[in-house]
């Protein structure tokens, strides 16, 4: 199921992943507000964990509006008990997404990071950028899940 539209909350999907404890496969149903947790169905241990999550959002342009815009999507994240990662909220810290070749690299660590998350969400009142599309396709070429979602506080961007 490489893609996955934006669920009502209290749907269910059902994913797998090993197992921190014993190395055997860990199922486990996830609502959308609230993580349930992973029953192992080796060694039958239960503990909850966050899905770790992908942000993709706008960065390029008007820079302002586009990180208050990330910080309500991680807000959004934290909120249905999920892990975000966003790298264009995090290396532009220390490169400078104007030097083509410094964001190409922020751009692939992110990429990079990208393949420990359980889920890509793209965010997307304020439409699909250039390095957005890069990063639903690397998750299209993983079999990653990717999710679009809205904010409806940022409807009609904001």
């Amino acid at each position: 199921m490489p893609y996955v539209k934006a669920q009502p909350p209290g749907t269910y999907e059902h994913r797998g992943r090993w197992c921190n404890w014993c190395g055997g496969l860990a199922s486990f149903y996830r609502g959308y507000k609230k993580a349930e947790p992973f029953r192992c169905t080796a060694c039958d241990r239960q503990e909850n964990v966050a899905a770790r999550v992908l942000i993709e959002s706008p960065f390029a342009g008007d820079r302002v509006r586009n990180l208050a815009y990330l910080k309500a999507a991680i807000k959004d994240c934290l909120g249905r008990t999920e892990a975000p990662f966003a790298s264009h909220g995090f290396y532009p810290l220390v490169l400078d997404d104007d030097v083509p070749e410094e964001r190409a690299l922020g751009i692939e660590a992110g990429l990079v990071w990208g393949e420990a998350a359980d889920l890509t969400v793209v965010y997307t009142d304020l439409g699909i950028s250039t390095g957005m599309t890069i990063g639903i396709e690397r998750a299209k070429a993983r079999n990653r899940p990717v999710e679009f979602r809205t904010l409806p506080e940022w409807e009609n961007g904001h």
